[in-house]
């Protein structure tokens, strides 16, 4: 069994494929021979982290540096970091299995500052001085993402920042660091040297403004992409099709910081697609963008993709697109296979304050969405809205609620009437934003405007759900603080502070406690900041004038829009020094294209297979390994049969579920394929399998077999060393009166327990998780035909 440092019994633990390494395309490299070693660590859970487009492109890109080795790792979940704790067993690379303390570097991605306190975890968990000037050797400490825009809370934990776009600058650097340790070895002040030499590092020990880089064209994505082997919430292949917004909405933090706008042409999205889909078998595709629809050739890419969607039985995703803005070709695109999620973001209920937003979309727009998803089938809606904007009233409350009444109204006269999810967030002052002077609103007054929105609005055909104003509270106070942000940081990780981010760990009281007794009075957050004050993000430069964001800020008091940057320039800075916009129209145009695969909803014939599932394959749960059996097979291009219907999935069954940390030596499955094929074609499938995991045999079976129906052999193999078990006589004698049958192999004792439950029979010695370590058990299921 490979070695895995959390030790036996993993399976115990929630989720335990969250700490293998068994993910299909990883990079492996050689850790002797690697000049430069960085833990790449997204401080959130496993399927956070893995669901960050961000988070897979720098890991693809540092791992195409020679010389440099780039693992992963996450803060482990609460279960786990506790047996850590308690075991002294360090925060570790997924790949290597290597201490986060044998790495020259520790890089973190930031994205959200609810993360914080996970990051001083990760930091402990690796052993590590959590402030900077106690470290004396490696590894290096760093940071990057959009949260690194303000530092300052921070500053006294993080050795260096890498501020932007990390593809701009990182190979550049990753290159200067293996020729330095080639030549001299590498050491602490060795990287630092480089670090304070490059552009877009800012050194937390000296301080000095730094400009915030950007990549001239979007050249670089994960190829080939990660597949986890649990399931995540963004488990998709994910196209970036452009990169930044004009639109201008005052109070994005993202559409400000990633000016100007770049697109990639319709010839790489579709290649990237293809050879994504062959890397992965993923079942969903993500056209990433702050706003799809906004892409110059955006029907183009749609008409060019449609087919490829239907032949691959690919569902489309667009996570992010303007009201008023879809067409028919993109919502015939998006329902073709299957229907993913429709979300509406009016922001504000009422005109006047999307105006002062710069949220340029009417309701005759937001109407006419509506009207167009809920004719194409949508029985779901979703609906985001903002409260406490910059000088809402109660009239634009009101306006909330008048507009959902008024959509249910609309879509009575409809042929289908559709449900509506919405969620109401308090509004976050941002850096770099036109806002970054505004007040928050206190909390008792959000709640109340939470609570009035839900009083007023009473029928089933509605869902509403709120953010918690307290965690926009910490949210808005880290994104805006200086260096007492670190004082409060550094209390509430010492009170336990963990998944602040999960609203089912973050406790209130803690951070209430951490404001009060680092004497910092969050009530600053409620009142707006002079405008002539410095700010504590001021050494990061952004490129975006003062005067433009104070002009836009005018601009917002004033109701007065800033028209689409790409159709009139508003001045911000950022363009320059060979930045630019780039529009689709620039690349090369679209080439014609062929899908490799060729999945129907037909159905001409049946197979019955045998695989085997041994460690490290038993610790992913029934529903995770069919999803990643069913992209395995997607990848060999073999003829699947789909559902009919509106989510159409494969004919694929197997006889029952594998209990998590349960091998199984001989596993039965059903499949159904479109047309007959030589079954030797099916071993293909063994180079797409995952490590533990093996077709054995395969056959045809008639049509009107059916696995859930037939009769099967059931027989699980338990195998107890007496000397880690020492109630195992006990357990025996137990087992002897119910008629098992066993017999003894040196310090083992070996049952054989046939049709039955193993959380049944065993439950004796499973009732506590920690038994799990002292039992081996493999289990096999024969079909009686």
């Amino acid at each position: 069994m490979p070695f895995c440092p959390l030790g036996k019994g993993i399976e115990a633990f929630k989720r335990p494929a969250r700490y293998i390494d068994s993910e299909i395309n990883a990079r492996k490299k050689d850790w002797d021979s690697s000049r430069v070693r960085i833990l790449f660590v997204y401080p959130d859970a496993y399927e956070i982290g893995m669901s960050s487009y961000g988070y897979h492109l720098l890991y693809h890109v540092m791992n195409r540096v020679d010389g440099v080795l780039c693992d992963r790792a996450f803060l482990p979940w609460t279960d786990v970091v506790k047996h850590m704790r308690e075991r002294s067993i360090p925060l570790y690379g997924l790949e290597t299995k290597r201490p986060a303390g044998d790495f020259h570097i520790l890089a973190f991605s930031l994205h959200y500052e609810l993360c914080y306190t996970n990051v001083l975890w990760c930091l402990s968990l690796s052993g590590l001085p959590l402030f900077r000037w106690d470290r004396r050797g490696l590894p290096v400490v760093v940071a990057g993402g959009p949260s690194t825009t303000n530092p300052a809370p921070l500053m006294p934990f993080i050795d260096a920042f890498f501020l932007g776009e990390w593809e701009a600058q990182i190979e550049k650097v990753l290159e200067s660091l293996v020729k330095e340790a080639a030549s001299s070895g590498i050491s602490r002040e060795a990287v630092m040297a480089v670090f304070r030499d490059a552009e877009g590092i800012l050194l937390s020990h000296e301080p000095e403004k730094t400009r915030f880089l950007r990549v001239k064209r979007l050249q670089d994505y994960p190829d080939p992409p990660l597949v986890p082997l649990i399931e995540v919430p963004h488990n998709r292949i994910t196209v970036e099709i452009a990169r930044g917004c004009s639109r201008g909405c005052r109070f994005c933090h993202a559409g400000f910081i990633n000016r100007p706008v770049r697109e990639r042409s319709v010839s790489e999205v579709l290649d990237i697609f293809e050879r994504s889909l062959k890397a992965t078998g993923f079942e969903e595709v993500s056209l990433l963008s702050l706003s799809a629809t906004d892409h110059s050739c955006i029907k183009e890419i749609i008409k060019r993709l449609s087919k490829l969607l239907k032949d691959s039985m690919t569902s489309l995703s667009l996570p992010s697109f303007r009201a008023g803005t879809l067409t028919p070709d993109v919502i015939e695109a998006i329902k073709s296979v299957k229907k993913t999620g429709f979300t509406i973001a009016p922001e504000a209920g009422s005109q006047r304050l999307r105006d002062v937003i710069n949220k340029n979309i009417s309701d005759d727009e937001i109407k006419e969405t509506v009207e167009k998803a809920v004719s194409a089938g949508w029985q779901t809606l979703k609906f985001y809205f903002m409260i406490g904007l910059p000088t809402e009233t109660q009239e634009d409350i009101d306006a909330i609620v008048e507009l959902i009444r008024e959509l249910l109204k609309f879509t009575k006269r409809l042929p289908r009437k559709p449900k509506f999810n919405v969620t109401v967030s308090p509004f976050v002052p941002k850096s770099h934003t036109p806002f970054q002077w505004e007040a928050q609103e206190p909390i008792d007054v959000l709640w109340e405007k939470i609570r009035y929105i839900k009083s007023r609005i009473k029928t089933k055909k509605v869902s509403i759900k709120n953010h918690n104003p307290y965690q926009s509270l910490v949210e808005a106070f880290f994104s805006r603080a200086d260096e007492r942000g670190a004082d409060v940081l550094l209390f509430a990780f010492e009170r336990g502070a963990i998944f602040d981010e999960w609203s089912e760990h973050f406790r209130w009281q803690v951070w209430e406690e951490a404001f009060e007794k680092s004497g910092v009075d969050s009530s600053w957050l409620n009142s707006p900041w002079d405008e002539d004050k410095s700010l504590p993000w001021d050494v990061v430069d952004t490129g975006l004038k003062k005067d433009f964001l104070l002009e836009e800020r005018r601009k917002a008091y004033g109701a007065v829009c800033t028209p689409d940057c790409r159709k009139s320039c508003s001045s911000c800075g950022v363009c320059g020094g060979g930045l630019r916009t780039v529009n689709a129209e620039d690349g090369v145009g679209a080439s014609g294209t062929a899908s490799s695969f060729l999945f129907k909803r037909e159905r001409a014939c049946k197979v019955l297979g045998y695989i085997r599932r041994l460690y490290p394959s038993s610790l992913v749960g029934q529903n995770d390994f069919e999803a990643f059996f069913h992209r395995a097979l997607r990848r060999t291009g073999l003829p699947l049969s789909y559902s009919q219907g509106f989510h159409p999935h494969p004919l694929l069954s197997f006889a029952e579920a594998l209990p998590v940390g349960i091998e199984s030596e001989f596993e039965p499955f059903e499949l159904s394929l479109w047309r007959k094929i030589d079954l030797k074609e099916m071993f293909r499938l063994n180079g797409f399998l995952g490590e533990g995991v093996k077709l054995l045999c395969v056959e045809y079976v008639d049509e009107s077999f059916s696995i859930g129906k037939a009769f099967r052999d059931v027989v699980y193999f338990v195998k107890i060393d007496r000397r880690e078990f020492p109630l195992v006589d006990d357990w025996r004698m137990r087992l002897e009166n119910r008629g098992v049958d066993y017999h003894e192999q040196g310090a083992f004792l070996l049952f054989a327990l046939k049709d039955v439950k193993p959380f049944r029979v065993l439950e004796d010695i499973l009732l506590e998780p920690e038994r799990k370590r002292e039992v081996s058990i493999k289990r096999r299921v024969r079909i009686l035909t």
